[in-house]
């Protein structure tokens, strides 16, 4: 019923810190998903020249080691709580 009115209610919480630093967070994921793209490619590239891909599996190993980092720094600026929750869990 409220949606026939139009009527919207705007509860008092600022979240503007929240949305630019999750947005800062999903760019750099971003970068990182094109840098593991662009990696596969080179790494199937040189596979079939028959090159050496040992420092180009490093490099994607890197690269998901990042992603795996920023993924873990988003969750905890979504959820404040997930700090405690995974120390109580990890005793």
């Amino acid at each position: 019923m409220a949606n026939n009115y139009g009527y919207m209610a705007k509860i008092g919480l600022k979240d503007d810190g929240l949305e630019k630093s999750l947005a800062e967070i999903n760019l750099a994921l971003k970068d990182v998903e094109r840098s593991i793209s662009a990696t596969d490619k080179a790494i199937t590239n040189a596979g079939k020249a028959g090159l050496d891909t040992t420092q180009l599996w490093e490099q994607q190993y890197d690269l998901l080691r990042t992603q795996i980092e920023t993924t873990t720094e988003k969750l905890k600026q979504k959820h404040p709580r997930y700090e405690r929750r995974t120390s109580c869990c990890c005793r």
